[in-house]
């Protein structure tokens, strides 16, 4: 194979097999039907097979449109995944952090954290809440900070937030079990 299928391509042809017709995909994309069909026969020459029956009724899949459906459904997926990555990379690199650390750790746990942090995203802004565990957590749940790093204690339940062991056995990283995108990403690798 010469040539590898073009994007609007895989796109085309999704839309068809998962509308039935070439007319409905044209409708559902907002293409006019001969510039569906022509990515088709594009498509189709590309791959070097006929991938599509067309019929009065809409089409049906040949066996190899039926064995590169599922691999182009794969790509598409990937693309948008590929996408949706680079789209959370941006917002951390130019967007916000928001958490919460007790006195003690922000003064002795922050300095080299921040630093870091600041060179690998410089555009970023670090909001910092120094204060004690229970004041963190209705913040935390809220959705107003990203996530808290704070000393674990048996008299605070945490059970509804996802708590992730660090440095020491008493110290945690907590995050809500519903996270906005930033608060998935580590400070610092």
């Amino acid at each position: 194979m010469k040539h590898l299928p073009k994007l609007n391509q895989l796109l085309a042809f999704q839309a068809i097999v998962q509308h039935g017709s070439i007319r409905a995909a044209a409708k559902a994309l907002g293409q006019t039907q001969p510039a569906l069909t022509r990515s088709v026969k594009e498509l189709e020459s590309v791959m070097g097979a006929p991938l599509l029956i067309r019929g009065s009724f809409g089409v049906t899949l040949t066996d190899a449109g039926r064995a590169f459906s599922s691999r182009a459904n794969l790509i598409l997926e990937e693309m948008q995944k590929a996408a949706e990555e680079i789209h959370v990379i941006q917002q951390i690199s130019q967007g916000s952090v928001a958490f919460g650390i007790s006195p003690i750790l922000a003064i002795s746990l922050l300095p080299q954290i921040i630093q870091e942090f600041s060179q690998k995203r410089p555009e970023a802004q670090i909001i910092i809440e120094d204060a004690q565990m229970p004041v963190h957590l209705p913040r935390l749940r809220e959705g107003k900070l990203d996530f808290v790093i704070g000393v674990k204690s048996d008299d605070v339940s945490l059970s509804e937030f996802i708590v992730e062991p660090c440095l020491l056995r008493t110290l945690a990283l907590l995050r809500a079990r519903i996270t906005r995108t930033l608060s998935a990403r580590p400070l610092v690798n």
